[in-house]
C-alpha cells in the first residue's frame, strides 16, 4: 500500500498539465485587466481577474479557468453579501491567485463531464476568505474527476462551515490543503461519495465553533481516508473520521485536538476497511479523548505523543471486532475515568505502550483483554494510577502475556497489578518499577503451561495482603521474582511452586511482612530454590526457605535481615536436596544471625555481605554428614559484643575464610591448613589472632583493608601469632590521626602491585610503622599514603616500614604540596622506607615578571635552612610568593640610579639657559649667576618595575666671561633627591655635588653652546620587607657619579623686539654606582658596581620677548628622544647565593619639554628670574620651579 505522502504527491503530479494552463493565462490577466476590478474572459473559457470590487464575481462556463492577480480583492459584505467568487460549470473548474474574498464565501463547483474533462476542480490560492454565509470555501464535485485544492490563506466563516467539500458517487480523489480555518459550525467538512481516496491536510489551526473541528467521511466506494492536521478545535467533536470503503482510515495531528462537547478524535472503520490509524499529539475530549472502533479486516493503531484526556469517559478506547487483527496503542500521558481500554475480540495481538502518566480517576487505569481467538498481550507503561486496579490484564488467548512499567502503578482500591492467564497461556511476564495496591501489590495466577516471571525495580506494597503473590499451577514450570522494596500486611513475598521447575526470588530493597518477610516453598516435584535479597524484616523468621525437592538451595541476602524473635536466615534442606549456599548481608536474630541445617547430600557455603551477629555465634553451621564448610564474609561479622578482642568466627576442619566485608575480632582456626583471604576490612586491633595449622597464609587482596589502628590518642600494637606469610595487595591502614601505632609479625611480607600502606606522620620524626622480623618486598605499583596528624617540621624524616631481614623496592608516593613550593616525598635505605618534608618546586616557577623570576632564582640558590629561603618555601600560594619576590628584589637600587640621570637635566638646563641669555644684556663683560630649583617627578614603571616618586631640591652658582663672541664659564651646585616606591615599601635619598664647565658663542645669528659636567652622589636606601613568616628592614649607603656632556646649536631670528631660536642638541651621560652591601638580616643584598650609558637628542625652539619696562619673558619648547641604557639594572645577591639581575623604572624614550621664565631687571646689571620647567614623557614626568639671579660686570 502506498504511503499517504506518496499518494498526495501522485495526485499533484497528475495535475501538472492543469497548472500549465493556469500559469499561461496569467499573462492574459495582466493584458485584459480593466481600469475597475472584474473578471473578464480572454481566450475561450479563460478568465483574468484583477483590482478591487464589491460586486460578486460569478462565472458559469464549462472548463472555466480563472487566474487572479495578487491584488485581486472582492468584498460583497456591503453589497448584498453574495458569494465573493463563484465559478461553476461542467468539466474542469480551475482557479489560481487572488488576495482576499469577503462576503458569502467562495464556491467552486463542477456539474459533470464537459467532454474534454470528466469533471474536476483544481485550485491554488493563498487568498484570505472572510465569509458570513453557509460556507467559507465550498467545493462541489458532481462529476467523475478529482478535486485538488490548495488554499493556504485564512478562511473564516461566521455564518456556517469554514470549508465544505463534497462529491457524488463516481467522483475521483479528493486532495485538500488548507491553512487557517474557522467556522461557526464545522471547521472543515469532507463528505466524499467518490471512488478515490480522501486526503485532507491543514497546515494551520482549524476551528469548528459549534460542530466538529474536522469531519471527514468516505462512502462505501471510497479508498483511503487520510487526514493530516495541526491544531483542531470543535465545539462537539475535535476530529471525526470514518469510512465504509475499502481502504484505511488515517488521522495525523501534530498539534492540539480538542472536542469541547464530545470526543477529541473519533475514528470509525467499517467492515470492509483495511485498518484504523491515529497519530496524534495533544488530544482533549469532553467524553473520550481518542475513540477507535474497528469493525474491519485490518489492524488498529493509535499513537499519541502528547497528553490525551477524556473528561468523563476513557482517555483512549480501542475496540476490535471479531474480523479485525492487532490492537496497538502508543501514548504518553492519558487521563480519563478509565485511562486506556483495549478490548480485542479479533485474531491478533494487543499492545498498549505509554511513556507518560495514565490515570483512571474513577475505575481501572489500564484494562487490556484478549478473548480466546487472540494471541499475545503486551502492556508497557510509565506511571499508572487507577481508583480500583492500576493495570488489569486477562489473556484467555493462546499467546504470551507481558506487563511492563518503568514508572509507578497504583491500584487504590484493589490490586496494583492483576495478571491472569487461562489454560492456553504460554507464559506470563510482569516487569515493572513501583507498584502500590490496596490489597495485593502484584497478584499473578498462572494456569497455563509456561513460566512466570515478576520483575519490580521499585517499591511494591500490598496493604492488607501480600506485596507479591505468585501461584503456579501443576502445569506451570519456573517461578522467578525480581523485586526491590516489597511490603505486605501478612507476607512480603510469597511463592508456592506446585509445578515442575525451579523457584527464584531476587530482591534489592527492604522486604517486610508481619509473619514472614520472604516465604519460599518448593513441593517435591520442584527442583532448585533460590532467594537473592537485600533487607528483610519480620517478627518471626525473616527468610524461611524450605526445599523438599531435589535441587540446590541458595539464599543470598546483601542487606539487613532481621528476625526479631527467631533467626535472620533459616535454611532447611531435606534428604534429597543438594548443596546449600547462604550469602548474607546484615543478618541478626534473637538466637542466631544465620542458621543452617543440612540433611542433604551436598556441602555448605556461607557468605556474609553485611553485618552478621548473634548472641551465641554470628554464624552457626550444622553439616549432618561432615561435608566441607566455606565461610566468606562480604559484610560485617562479629560477636554481638562488637569487640575486636572477642571471637568472630570459630571453625574446624579444612576451613577457608574469605573476608570481603568487615571482619571485627580475632580468629581461632584449627585443622590441617588454613587460608584467610581478606578483600574487605579486618580489624583485630590490639588483639592477638592465632593461626594454629602447619601452613597459615594471610592474603589481603586488592579490595581489602587491614586496620591496625583506631584511636588517635592511643599507640596500639596488633599481633599475628604463628603467621607464616603475608601478602598485601590491598590497603594496610595504620592511620588513625595519631602516631605510634604498630603491626608486629614474623611473616615474610610482600606489598604487591596496587597495594597501599597508610600511616600518620607528625613533628620531625613521629610516625606509624609496619615491622617484621622477616623480609619486605615492595613491588612496583604499591602505594604509600601519609596523613599529617600534627604540624610537620621542614626537612624532617619519618620511618614507616622496618624489615629486619631486608627491604627491596619502592612505593608509589605522589609528591604532596603543603605549600606553594614544599611538601612530602618518599625515600629508602636497606631496611627502611621513610617520608620527608622537602622542597618540591623551584621558587622561580611562581614568578611572573622578570624581576620576580630573577629574585626567586637568587633565593633558590641559598642553602636549606636559610631564613629567607625557608620562609619562601612555606608560602601558601604563588600570589604570596610574587609579593615576597617584589619586596626582596632591591628594585630601589637601580631606580635610584635612574633618578640620578633624570636629575642631571636640572643642572644641564641651567647652563644652557645661561648661555642662551649671555648676549642679551651682558655688555660684553662677565657675569655671576645662580639658580635654585625644586622638582617633583614620577617614573611610571611598568608591570615589572614599580612607579617611583621623586622630590628634588638644590641650587647652582656659575661665573663666566665673554671673550669676543665666545663666553666661557664654570658652575657648581648641590642637589638632594628623595625617592619613594610605594609598591615595594622602599625609599632612598640621593645627595649630589655638581661641577660643570661650559662655553658658548654667537656667530652672527648662529649660536653654539656646550659643556661637560661631573657629579658625585651619595645614596642611602631603606627597604621594609614583610610577608608570611618573615620581616626585615635592610639599609644601604653607597656612592656614585654622573658624567655628562652636551652640545647645542641654534639659529636666532629677531622678532618684534625679541627673538626666536630653533635649535638642536645632543647629550651623553654615564651614570655609575659603587658596589654596596645592605645591612640588617638575611634579606640584605649585596650589589655590584654598575655603569650605564644613555644618550639624548633635542629639537626645539627658544624665544624671548621684548621688554615691557623691566619685565620680559623667555622660554623653551622642545622634543627629546633618548636611547642607550634607559632602563637601569642592578646585579644583586643574597648572602650565600648567586647573582641575579633586577630592573628599575625606565626613563622616557620620548618626552616633551616646556620652560617659561619671567625676568625682572632690577638695574642694568642685575636681573631676577622665576621659571617653570616641565617634562612629560613616555616613561614619566617632571615639574620644576626655579628662581635665578644674574649680575653682570
Amino acid at each position: 500500500m502506498a504511503s499517504p505522502a506518496s499518494r498526495r504527491r501522485g495526485t499533484f503530479q497528475r495535475k501538472a498539465s492543469r497548472l500549465a494552463i493556469l500559469a499561461a493565462s496569467a499573462s492574459f490577466a495582466a493584458i485584459a485587466s480593466p481600469a475597475y476590478a472584474q473578471c473578464v474572459e480572454g481566450p475561450p473559457n479563460t478568465y483574468g481577474c484583477s483590482g478591487v470590487t464589491d460586486v460578486p464575481q460569478v462565472i458559469v462556463d464549462d472548463d472555466a479557468t480563472v487566474v487572479a492577480d495578487s491584488g485581486f480583492t472582492v468584498d460583497t459584505s456591503g453589497n448584498g453579501n453574495g458569494n465573493a467568487l463563484s465559478v461553476a460549470g461542467n468539466g474542469l473548474i480551475g482557479f489560481e491567485g487572488g488576495e482576499s474574498f469577503t462576503g458569502a464565501g467562495v464556491r467552486l463547483a463542477t456539474n459533470g463531464s464537459s467532454g474534454s474533462s470528466a469533471g474536476e476542480i483544481l485550485a491554488f490560492s493563498n487568498a484570505d476568505i472572510f465569509a458570513n454565509g453557509a460556507h467559507g470555501l465550498y467545493l462541489d464535485n458532481s462529476g467523475g474527476g478529482d478535486t485538488t485544492v490548495s488554499w493556504v490563506g485564512t478562511i473564516s466563516n461566521t455564518g456556517g462551515h469554514g470549508v465544505w467539500a463534497r462529491s457524488e458517487l463516481g467522483a475521483g480523489n479528493l486532495s485538500l490543503i488548507v491553512k487557517d480555518v474557522i467556522g461557526r459550525d464545522d471547521g472543515v467538512v469532507a463528505v466524499w461519495g467518490g471512488t478515490g481516496s480522501v486526503v485532507v491536510t491543514a497546515v494551520g489551526p482549524v476551528i469548528g465553533q459549534t460542530g466538529s473541528g474536522m469531519f471527514v467521511s468516505g462512502g462505501g466506494a471510497a479508498d483511503d481516508v487520510d487526514i493530516t492536521v495541526g491544531d483542531v478545535t470543535g465545539g462537539s467533536w475535535g476530529i471525526q473520521a470514518g469510512s465504509n470503503g475499502t481502504g484505511f482510515v488515517r488521522v495525523e495531528s501534530t498539534g492540539t485536538v480538542t472536542g469541547l462537547g464530545l470526543v477529541g478524535i473519533h475514528v470509525n472503520a467499517g467492515p470492509s476497511t483495511t485498518g484504523a490509524l491515529v497519530f496524534a499529539n495533544v488530544v482533549n475530549g469532553q467524553q473520550q479523548g481518542i475513540s477507535v472502533g474497528n469493525a474491519g479486516l485490518g489492524d488498529t493503531s493509535i499513537v499519541a505523543t502528547g497528553a490525551v484526556t477524556g473528561a468523563t469517559s476513557a482517555g483512549i478506547f480501542a475496540s476490535n471486532g471479531v474480523t479485525a487483527g492487532d490492537i496497538s496503542v502508543a501514548a504518553t500521558e492519558v487521563t480519563g475515568s478509565y485511562g486506556i481500554i483495549a478490548d480485542n475480540d479479533g485474531t491478533g495481538s494487543t499492545r498498549v505502550v505509554t511513556t507518560g502518566d495514565v490515570v483512571g480517576f474513577a475505575d481501572d487505569a489500564i484494562v487490556a483483554r484478549n478473548n480466546v481467538n487472540a494471541t499475545d498481550l503486551l502492556v508497557d507503561t510509565h506511571n499508572v494510577e487507577g481508583a480500583e486496579n492500576g493495570i488489569r490484564v486477562r489473556n484467555y488467548g493462546s499467546g504470551v502475556t507481558i506487563v511492563r512499567s518503568n514508572g509507578t502503578v497504583t491500584g487504590q482500591g484493589l490490586n496494583g497489578i492483576q495478571a491472569e492467564t487461562g489454560t492456553g497461556g504460554q507464559g506470563l511476564l510482569v516487569d515493572v518499577n513501583e507498584v502500590l495496591g490496596g490489597n495485593n501489590g502484584i497478584l499473578v495466577l498462572n494456569q497455563g503451561t509456561g513460566p512466570v516471571r515478576v520483575s519490580a525495580t521499585g517499591r511494591v506494597i500490598g496493604t492488607t495482603g501480600s506485596g507479591i503473590a505468585v501461584d503456579n499451577g501443576p502445569g506451570g514450570t519456573d517461578i522467578r521474582v525480581d523485586a526491590a522494596t516489597v511490603s505486605g500486611g501478612l507476607v512480603g513475598i510469597r511463592t508456592t511452586n506446585g509445578g515442575t521447575g525451579e523457584s527464584f526470588i531476587t530482591t534489592t530493597g527492604l522486604v517486610s511482612g508481619s509473619v514472614f518477610g520472604i516465604l519460599a516453598q518448593n513441593d517435591v516435584s520442584a527442583t532448585d530454590l533460590t532467594v537473592h535479597a537485600t533487607d528483610v524484616q519480620s517478627q518471626s523468621d525473616a527468610i524461611l526457605a524450605e526445599n523438599f525437592g531435589s535441587g540446590e538451595t541458595s539464599i543470598i541476602a546483601t542487606g539487613n535481615v532481621i528476625g526479631l524473635n527467631q533467626v535472620g536466615i533459616r535454611v532447611f534442606a531435606d534428604t534429597n536436596a543438594d548443596d546449600i549456599t547462604v550469602e548474607a548481608g546484615n543478618a541478626s536474630g534473637g538466637f542466631s544471625g544465620i542458621s543452617v541445617v543440612n540433611l542433604g547430600l551436598g556441602d555448605t557455603r556461607v557468605t556474609v555481605n553485611g553485618t552478621v551477629q548473634g548472641a551465641d555465634n554470628a554464624i552457626n553451621v550444622v553439616s549432618n554428614n561432615g561435608q566441607g564448610v566455606v565461610i566468606i564474609n562480604n559484610g560485617i561479622v562479629s560477636n554481638a559484643s562488637g569487640l575486636s578482642v572477642d571471637r568472630a568466627i570459630s571453625a574446624t576442619g579444612s576451613v577457608g575464610i574469605g573476608n570481603a566485608g568487615s571482619l571485627i575480632g580475632t580468629l581461632e582456626i584449627s585443622g590441617t591448613n588454613s587460608l584467610v583471604l581478606n578483600s574487605g576490612t579486618w580489624r583485630s586491633i590490639g588483639g592477638t589472632s592465632i593461626f594454629g595449622t602447619a601452613d597459615d597464609q594471610l592474603f589481603n587482596s586488592a579490595t581489602g583493608t587491614i586496620a591496625g589502628a583506631t584511636a588517635a590518642a592511643t599507640a596500639e600494637t596488633t599481633v599475628w601469632q604463628g603467621l607464616d606469610s603475608f601478602q598485601n595487595a590491598g590497603v594496610l591502614r595504620l592511620q588513625d590521626g595519631g602516631t605510634g601505632d604498630l603491626i608486629q609479625t614474623s611473616a615474610a611480607t610482600i606489598f604487591a602491585n596496587g597495594s597501599g600502606l597508610t600511616v600518620d606522620i607528625g613533628g620531625a620524626t613521629g610516625t606509624d610503622m609496619f615491622r617484621t622480623t622477616g623480609t619486605v618486598q615492595i613491588e612496583a605499583g604499591s602505594r604509600l599514603q601519609s596523613v599529617t596528624g600534627q604540624p610537620l617540621v621542614l626537612h624532617g624524616k619519618h620511618v614507616v616500614v622496618q624489615a629486619d631481614g631486608g627491604l627491596t623496592g619502592q612505593f608509589i608516593y605522589e609528591d604532596k604540596f603543603l605549600t606553594a613550593f614544599a611538601g612530602l616525598r618518599d625515600g629508602y635505605t636497606a631496611t627502611t622506607a621513610f617520608i620527608e618534608f622537602a622542597q618540591l618546586r623551584a621558587l622561580a616557577d611562581a614568578g611572573i615578571t622578570p624581576n620576580q623570576k630573577e629574585t626567586a632564582g637568587g633565593a633558590d640558590s641559598l642553602p636549606n635552612g636559610n631564613a629567607v629561603k625557608d620562609a619562601l618555601l612555606l608560602l601558601p600560594n604563588d600570589a604570596a610568593a610574587q609579593n615576597a619576590f617584589d619586596q626582596l628584589s632591591g628594585e630601589v637600587h637601580p631606580s635610584a640610579r635612574g633618578a640620578m640621570v633624570e636629575d642631571s637635566r636640572l643642572l644641564r638646563n641651567a647652563v644652557l639657559d645661561r648661555l642662551a641669555d649671555s648676549g642679551s644684556d651682558d655688555h660684553g663683560g662677565g657675569a655671576i649667576w645662580g639658580r635654585a630649583f625644586a622638582d617633583t617627578g614620577i617614573s611610571d614603571g611598568d608591570l615589572n618595575a614599580a612607579k617611583v616618586n621623586r622630590d628634588t631640591r638644590g641650587f647652582m652658582i656659575g661665573v663666566d666671561r665673554a671673550i669676543g663672541p665666545v663666553t666661557i664659564g664654570v658652575a657648581g651646585g648641590w642637589s638632594d633627591t628623595d625617592l619613594r616606591i610605594a609598591r615595594r615599601d622602599s625609599k632612598a635619598s640621593v645627595e649630589t655635588i655638581h661641577g660643570l664647565l661650559y662655553a658658548g658663542g654667537q656667530f652672527g645669528r648662529f649660536n653654539l653652546r656646550g659643556g661637560v659636567g661631573y657629579a658625585r652622589t651619595s645614596t642611602e636606601t631603606e627597604r621594609r620587607i614583610a610577608f608570611q613568616g618573615f620581616s626585615a628592614a635592610p639599609r644601604a649607603d653607597y656612592h656614585g657619579s654622573v658624567l655628562q656632556g652636551f652640545v647645542e646649536a641654534g639659529y636666532r631670528v629677531p622678532l618684534g623686539g625679541g627673538h626666536v631660536e630653533p635649535f638642536a642638541g645632543l647629550t651623553a651621560l654615564r651614570a655609575k654606582t659603587d658596589a654596596f652591601k645592605e645591612a640588617s638580616g638575611p634579606a640584605a643584598l649585596s650589589g655590584k658596581a654598575i655603569s650605564e650609558d644613555s644618550y639624548g637628542s633635542t629639537l626645539g625652539l627658544r624665544f624671548e620677548t621684548s621688554r615691557a619696562g623691566a619685565l620680559s619673558l623667555r622660554g623653551t619648547m622642545a622634543w627629546r628622544h633618548g636611547w642607550g641604557d634607559l632602563t637601569p639594572a642592578g646585579r644583586h645577591a643574597f648572602d650565600g647565593g648567586t647573582d641575579f639581575t633586577v630592573l628599575g623604572a625606565s626613563g622616557s624614550r620620548d618626552a616633551g619639554i616646556a620652560r617659561i621664565e619671567a625676568q625682572y631687571r632690577l638695574s642694568s646689571n642685575v636681573t631676577l628670574g622665576v621659571a617653570y620647567d616641565g617634562v612629560l614623557g613616555t616613561g614619566g614626568e617632571d615639574h620644576a620651579i626655579t628662581g635665578g639671579l644674574k649680575i653682570v660686570f
